[in-house]
């Protein structure tokens, strides 16, 4: 016993999480706020949905990529699809927390929102700094990660994550401690905001360059017009049986939806031993189901589901048809089909019309944008970097390994 207490370091003292300032305490995530579970409103009902009450899945947490607030819903429910279902109506800097496949992933609420059956909620108390908790629920996903549960997807329940337990230093600790992570989070969001404009100064060149409005220098002649379904082989997803999913590297990776791409590639959650229909590493691969159109590249050897379509065998230029198709990205919510979850069939796909120069332009103007897709990375790169050194930072800080001294 006298060996273990002389680790502690001087102004320490022992927890159950390790060493931990004498001025902190340990507590549950219920004795600092109040946790709400999601709930999801019958799909096949249309009445319960496309109304005006956000209504968060994972996808919305992901594709915050890092940032704090959540504003807004791709999806929407109507107050009758939250009273028929268990899903709440959070207040404003409710933080909302994804404890099924992203586990660990959260965000503050800026609004009143619901969520559906994937998120742990918390109403903090008075007592608790609401960024503060943010971050230690972030710095804690791994620990979240351990608590998960399940055959087919991993989740956390409601009684392990509400007897999830952290340390809590003082209110103005606390307060301070937010103070040094806020400006990291504004470095942050001042690089991100690089990372708009440079997106958006892409964007000009491809209306530009893509609808043959400015031609590059030695170019010209006409563009045809082809369908998408003659210079492509277009694979519909078919899902497999989720009894097959797994996170042990079982069969080839799942690519059901938006869920499993993230800037514009795919990534790996879930695997599955029962194939359907497949795509190559380097594919393009295109959401079918809402929101509709979004445009990545496979990453490798995958299974796709229903939610996708692969994009193959292509005539023209692969890069070309790549940036041509991210360009047509919101041309498709004008023919997509559907009540509760909006679609695109595969005839609708293969009709698709786009006009195309030949060759030697399609690999000039394809050259043009991945060099914009380059300069891009670097800053998306450099703000990896950044997110990882403030990762570092809530380590200590939220451990109270490194203290900041209050006025």
């Amino acid at each position: 016993m006298n060996k273990q207490v002389s680790h502690i370091p001087f102004g320490y003292k022992p927890s159950p999480l390790g060493p931990i300032p004498e001025n902190w305490e340990v507590k549950r995530i219920k004795e600092i706020g109040e946790v709400f579970s999601g709930g999801t409103p019958n799909t096949e009902i249309q009445e319960y949905w496309n109304g005006n009450i956000d209504w968060c899945t994972p996808t919305d947490i992901t594709l915050l990529n890092g940032a704090v607030y959540i504003e807004r819903t791709a999806l929407k429910i109507t107050d009758l699809g939250l009273k028929s279902s268990s899903a709440v109506l959070l207040p404003p800097n409710s933080i909302i927390v994804c404890t099924r496949a992203t586990i660990g992933n959260a965000a503050i609420s800026l609004h009143q929102i619901a969520t559906n059956q994937g998120f742990k909620n918390i109403v903090p108390n008075e007592n608790i700094d609401t960024l503060f908790l943010y971050y230690t629920i972030v710095n804690n996903k791994i620990r979240l990660i351990r608590l998960g549960n399940g055959s087919t997807f991993l989740e956390v329940s409601k009684s392990d994550f509400e007897n999830l337990t952290i340390p809590v230093p003082h209110l103005p600790e606390q307060q301070r401690i937010v103070s040094v992570l806020s400006l990291w989070d504004a470095a942050i969001a001042k690089q991100t905001a690089l990372i708009e404009k440079l997106t958006l100064l892409k964007r000009g060149l491809m209306q530009q360059l893509l609808t043959g409005n400015k031609r590059l220098k030695g170019f010209g002649g006409e563009w045809k017009e082809v369908r998408l379904g003659e210079i492509a082989r277009i694979t519909m997803g078919q899902s497999p049986d989720s009894k097959y999913y797994n996170e042990i590297g079982l069969g080839l990776p799942l690519i059901q939806g938006n869920a499993d791409i993230q800037d514009k590639k795919s990534i790996q959650r879930f695997w599955t031993s029962n194939i359907t229909k497949t795509c190559e590493g380097g594919d393009i691969i295109m959401s079918v189901r809402a929101p509709v159109g979004e445009i990545a590249i496979a990453t490798q050897k995958s299974c796709i589901g229903r939610g996708v379509c692969a994009i193959k065998n292509t005539s023209i230029e692969k890069k070309y048809l790549y940036q041509l198709l991210l360009f047509e990205e919101d041309s498709w919510k004008n023919i997509e089909q559907g009540g509760t979850f909006t679609a695109i069939n595969s005839n609708e796909i293969r009709n698709k019309a786009v006009i195309i120069p030949a060759t030697d332009e399609q690999n000039a103007i394809a050259s043009v944008l991945v060099d914009a897709d380059k300069e891009i990375e670097i800053q998306k790169q450099k703000l990896a970097a950044m997110q990882e050194q403030k990762k570092g930072l809530m380590q200590v800080l939220l451990t109270g390994k490194r203290r900041i001294k209050i006025n």
